[in-house]
Parts: structure tokens; sequence; C-alpha cells
């Protein structure tokens, strides 16, 4: 999940052009498997499920959905459902163009929603092996990210395998 810092580095103005970026790669895209591609690039797994679950739960409550079957069918709490309807009822016009929009086309938000392959090959072990073409590239990237008593921890058994390694001169 995103890390939220109180702390604003930007001004307004500054910030405005970064979202008017962000919104302009997305226009940019050509088709749901380069839109699948940023997402994954941008996001991680977990906010892209919370922002797919948003829109489903948006799609679901147009369509006259109770509380209770959203809940049942999404596994998520009433509370989430309801600030998604609040938001719809007061404002909410980004929502339903993109539902009205997609409604009856081949890319249109399922009934049973289904993964999108790119997606879900991005975060399989295989691509994260071809996005690290070495995994000395992947551990500095996991060594980088971890917090100090963490990191000690994954030098230290870094450090053990290395010898074991080399007592048994085993290639990784």
């Amino acid at each position: 999940m995103a890390k939220f810092s109180l702390r604003q580095n930007l001004n307004k103005k500054d910030q405005q052009k970064l979202l008017l970026s962000l919104c302009n790669a997305m226009v940019s895209l050509k088709n749901p498997n380069e839109a699948a591609e940023l997402l994954a690039d941008l996001l991680g797994s977990q906010e892209l499920l919370m922002l797919a679950k948003r829109l489903y739960i948006a799609k679901l409550l147009l369509d006259k959905y109770t509380y209770e079957e959203i809940t049942k069918e999404l596994n998520t709490s009433s509370a989430t459902v309801a600030r998604i309807n609040i938001w719809l009822k007061q404002y909410g016009a980004g929502y339903k163009r993109v539902i009205s929009r997609i409604k009856g086309k081949k890319t249109a938000i399922p009934d049973k929603p289904a993964p999108l392959k790119g997606i879900d090959d991005y975060f399989s072990w295989a691509a994260t092996r071809r996005r690290y073409h070495s995994v000395d590239i992947m551990i500095d990237d996991i060594i980088k990210i971890t917090k100090k008593n963490q990191r000690k921890k994954i030098i230290d058994a870094l450090t053990a395998l290395d010898k074991s390694k080399q007592k048994k001169n085993i290639r990784l």
C-alpha cells in the first residue's frame, strides 16, 4: 500500500501539472493491455485491486444491486460500498462516464470480473525474473526498501548463504 506523507513537497501548481501529466499518459493508451501494463507499473497489487473493486462497486450500485449483494460478491465492507455510493450521489461524474462508455462494449466490466492476463503475469515469479536479469539486482532492491533491522537480517542471511555456497562450491 502506498505511504501517505502529511508533508507536501510540491506546491498546488506543480501537483496539478503532475496530475495532468498522469491523465495525458492514461489518455495516450491504445488498448486494455497497455492500460494493464501501465497500472501494474504504477500501482502495487493491493492498490490495483482496490481501484478495480471501487469501479466494480460503482457499476453494481448503478445497476441497482443492494449493499448486501455487493459485499457478498466482492468480499468488501458495507462501509466501502456506502462511501462509493455517497461519492456517486454527490459527485461521481467520472465513475458514471466510464461505466456508461464501456457498457455493451467487448471490454465492458463483466458481470463476474476476470483477472487481466497482463496484470497477473506482471506479478508472477517469471515476470519478476525477467525484470531483474540478475538475482543480485533484485536482492539489492529488496535491501534498499527494507527497514534497518530487516536489512541487517537479510544481509546476514545472504552472507551465511554465500559462505555455505563457497564451502559446497555451489553456484546459485
